[in-house]
């Protein structure tokens, strides 16, 4: 496994480790959020005018410019452990780059090239990239971020985590390996239980096992969950494969819940 010198960790929480995982100490506010968005677009030349009003949108430009210069700095400080040259961050008159030079991992860009590596593969790797990006996702990106730009982000990526769950389970349907599709739509529960489709996969993922104990479960626990935090009750959809599964019935396909 290739050796890094430090890691940059944005789903879940921010936190930056050296090589050796100890974490860095929590930079202020601005600076993570700096942080964050140059680790998002690593690689990228950013135009510091834009770059400026994202940070600090409700100022006037020429302070948010010179905060910039300020909190730049401030954050060349903060990574100093991990880049003592100060090579991280590139900049010039008109644009700033975060430059990892493959000596820093970062989760998000990992996630994303085991996306793009599932997209591009199919059988056992398609399943193994995918695994392993959605447990690279172990919570919304920055969560303690609450810039719009960074609430976009965060609603992309949680958006990516879900369609790769649901691709797994879709998968694993497909190659009729109904247990690894169950642990998967429980996963995709965990992170969305109010998406009903979810729970009618899952009922019929048990009726195909033969266990439709477990299938009546899972309608309760969507109604109870659908009315808790919503005050609303199953759609017809979901209240007809009920009656189905109540009334015994055992021919009942399974579909997947993948969205478009």
């Amino acid at each position: 496994m290739k050796a890094y010198r430090g890691k940059v960790v944005l789903f879940g929480t921010v936190q930056v480790y050296t090589g050796q995982d100890a974490p860095l100490d929590t930079p202020s506010p601005r600076v993570q959020a700096l942080c964050v968005y140059l680790s998002l677009h690593q690689g990228h030349p950013l135009d510091r005018r834009r770059l400026a009003f994202l940070i600090w949108p409700n100022v006037p430009e020429q302070a948010a410019r010179r905060n910039l210069r300020q909190y730049l700095h401030r954050l060349r400080h903060y990574l100093r452990p991990i880049d003592p040259e100060g090579t991280l961050i590139v900049t010039d008159g008109s644009s700033v780059t975060f430059d990892p030079q493959r000596f820093l991992w970062v989760d998000v860009q990992v996630f994303r090239e085991h996306l793009q590596r599932a997209e591009e593969t199919e059988g056992p790797g398609q399943l193994a990239a995918l695994r392993t990006a959605v447990d690279l996702y172990r919570g919304d990106l920055a969560p303690n971020i609450y810039d719009d730009w960074c609430q976009h982000e965060r609603e992309y990526y949680r958006q990516q985590f879900e369609r790769a769950l649901h691709r797994l389970i879709s998968l694993y349907e497909a190659a009729y390996r109904l247990d690894e599709a169950i642990y998967w739509a429980e996963r995709a529960l965990q992170a969305n239980p109010l998406h009903e489709s979810l729970y009618r996969t899952l009922m019929r993922l048990y009726v195909a096992m033969g266990d439709r104990a477990r299938a009546l479960e899972v309608y309760e626990r969507c109604r109870h969950t659908l009315h808790e935090a919503l005050g609303a009750t199953p759609l017809p959809e979901t209240e007809q494969l009920f009656r189905q599964i109540q009334a015994g019935e055992t021919h009942i396909p399974i579909a997947s819940s993948a969205p478009t």
